[in-house]
């Protein structure tokens, strides 16, 4: 196996874990959600029963900015396709963070951020992602909410 496939199923991994974080943070929350986990389930219902995508972001503390995903393929030899707040599923919510703070976004607010061309666009590391960097005192100006889930 390629190292960028290694390296695609591990993030992929660390992407589910954060699926089921959000899941019970949400719950606790008050607004508890499933996520639909086959490519069929997505392709019937969408990402999750409360149509909200979500997407893991460890470097955001790093770097200052939010990878707000645009695109993504599952390798360099596959073809783009829409994703993020692009999703074919149509999500009307997004969340993104780590397992310390998750930042909630109207997807409508994302794309027209997008539209504007307001912020850089970027891949990601491993060449399988595109989309633009929002900056975290931006995100949450905007956000329609910030969790700290640290505690939860």
């Amino acid at each position: 196996m390629s190292e960028e496939a290694v390296r695609y199923r591990r993030d992929l991994g660390r992407g589910v874990l954060f699926e089921d974080h959000v899941c019970r943070v949400l719950y606790l929350a008050g607004l508890p959600f499933q996520v639909f986990r086959s490519r069929d389930g997505q392709q019937l219902w969408g990402e999750s029963t409360l149509g909200l995508e979500v997407k893991l972001d460890e470097n955001f503390r790093e770097t200052g900015n939010l990878f707000v995903e645009t695109e993504e393929r599952p390798g360099r030899s596959y073809e783009w396709k829409p994703a993020g707040i692009y999703s074919e599923c149509r999500p009307w919510l997004y969340a993104i963070g780590d397992f310390f703070t998750l930042f909630l976004f109207a997807t409508s607010t994302l794309r027209n951020m997008h539209k504007r061309r307001c912020f850089r666009e970027v891949g990601n590391r491993s060449d399988t992602g595109r989309g633009f960097l929002l900056p975290v005192d931006t995100a949450q100006k905007w956000a329609a909410h910030v969790l700290d889930t640290e505690t939860e």
